[in-house]
């Protein structure tokens, strides 16, 4: 016959601390286990929720409009680059 084993209640849930869950609770996954060094703060965070929210049409207009000014962003800066 198996004697079954008892843990004590503070081993049976495992739960983050206080400390722990403050701390770390703006980090994603990602950053934490080292897949990515990016962190956003809580207004870029909130932005990207809201454009995740859109109807997927609207959602699709405002990541093109993203994309052509990051675009264009990155083509300044080598023009300037090639000028210095």
């Amino acid at each position: 016959m198996a004697a079954s084993i008892r843990l004590p209640a503070n081993r049976r849930e495992r739960k983050p601390s206080v400390c722990f869950s403050q701390t770390y609770r703006s980090y994603s996954i990602d950053y934490l286990v080292g897949k990515t060094n990016l962190v956003l703060d809580q207004a870029t965070l909130k932005r990207l929720e809201d454009i995740n929210a859109l109807t997927p049409d609207a959602k699709t207009y405002v990541l093109e409009h993203i994309d052509m000014m990051i675009r264009d962003f990155k083509t300044k800066l080598l023009i300037v680059n090639k000028k210095a």
